[in-house]
C-alpha cells in the first residue's frame, strides 16, 4: 500500500510519501518514496513495484502539480534514488493517475493535465513519449488491460457521454504448445492454449522440415492442428531421422 503522512490531500507543502509491504500476514516497515508529496499511487507488475507521486508547486498558470515515477523490484527493499519527472502540468484533483500492467509486463498510465486533457505513457524499462488521448473536459478516467491490449475509459463532460479508446498491441505468442501423434497413420498433432486477447482472429501454423526454412502451413481458428501431410511420425531418434519443427503466431482481427 501507499500513503501520504498528511491529513489533507492538497496541502501547501505536502508530506512524506511512504509504502508498506505485507508478507506472510505481517506488515513490514514502511519505506519512504519521496519526502514531500500530495498524493501517491502504487501498482505491481510481474517483476517491479511502481510508485507515482504528485508534487504541488506554483507555475505561471497558478497552482500546478508535477508527477513523478519511481520503481523497485518486488523483492527489493530500496526504491531507485532518482525519480523520473513525467509531467509538470498534471492535476490529480480532477482524477488521479490510473495505471495498468499488460501480460508482457509493460506498464501503462493515464493522467489528467492542468488543461482538462488526458495523457497516456508507456513504460518498458524506460518511458515513451506522451500521447494525448483526449483534450476536452472530462472526469473519471479509468485504465484496464486485457492480456496485451490496453483500454482507456472516461466521461466527456461536454455531453456527459462515456468514451472508450483501445491501444491494440500485437498479440502475445501462443503458449502451452504440446505435440502428440494421432491416428493409425501417425500424424503429428499440436495443441496450444487459447490467447486471452479479445480480438484474436486466428492462428498461423508454421513448419520447418529438415532445416528447409519456415513456411506457412495453415491458418486455423482452432487451438489444435493435425498435419496430415506427414505420417509415420515417431518421437524416437533414429540415425536417418528428419526433424520437423512447428511454431505458432496469433493474428488480430483486421
Amino acid at each position: 500500500m501507499a500513503f501520504v503522512n498528511v491529513d489533507n490531500l492538497e496541502p501547501s507543502t505536502g508530506g512524506p510519501s511512504d509504502t508498506r509491504d505485507r508478507s506472510n500476514q505481517s506488515w513490514q516497515s514502511s519505506q519512504e518514496i519521496f519526502n514531500t508529496s500530495t498524493l501517491t499511487r502504487i501498482i505491481a507488475g510481474a517483476n517491479n513495484l511502481h510508485g507515482f507521486y504528485y508534487e504541488l508547486y506554483t507555475s505561471q498558470f497558478g497552482i500546478s502539480y508535477r508527477i513523478y515515477h519511481k520503481n523497485r523490484t518486488l523483492s527489493g527493499t530500496n526504491w531507485n534514488s532518482t525519480p523520473v519527472l513525467l509531467d509538470t502540468l498534471s492535476d490529480p484533483r480532477n482524477s488521479p493517475i490510473e495505471a495498468a500492467v499488460t501480460a508482457d509486463n509493460n506498464l501503462h498510465i493515464v493522467y489528467s493535465t492542468a488543461f482538462n486533457g488526458i495523457n497516456y505513457r508507456l513504460w518498458t524499462n524506460s518511458w515513451s513519449g506522451t500521447f494525448s488521448i483526449s483534450n476536452s473536459n472530462y472526469k473519471n478516467q479509468q485504465l484496464a488491460a486485457n492480456s496485451n491490449d490496453i483500454y482507456a475509459l472516461w466521461i466527456d463532460d461536454f455531453n456527459n457521454t462515456l468514451k472508450l479508446r483501445q491501444r491494440d498491441f500485437a498479440p502475445l505468442a501462443p503458449a502451452g504448445l504440446t505435440p502428440t501423434i494421432v491416428n493409425t497413420a501417425k500424424n503429428p498433432r499440436i495443441d496450444w492454449d487459447a490467447n486471452a486477447e479479445a480480438d484474436i482472429d486466428d492462428y498461423e501454423v508454421w513448419k520447418n522440415k529438415d532445416n528447409g526454412g519456415w513456411n506457412l502451413l495453415a491458418t486455423t481458428s482452432n487451438t489444435y492442428y493435425i498435419d496430415n501431410t506427414e505420417s509415420g511420425v515417431d518421437f524416437a531418434q533414429f540415425s536417418n531421422n528428419i526433424e520437423i519443427l512447428y511454431k505458432l503466431k496469433a493474428v488480430d482481427l483486421g
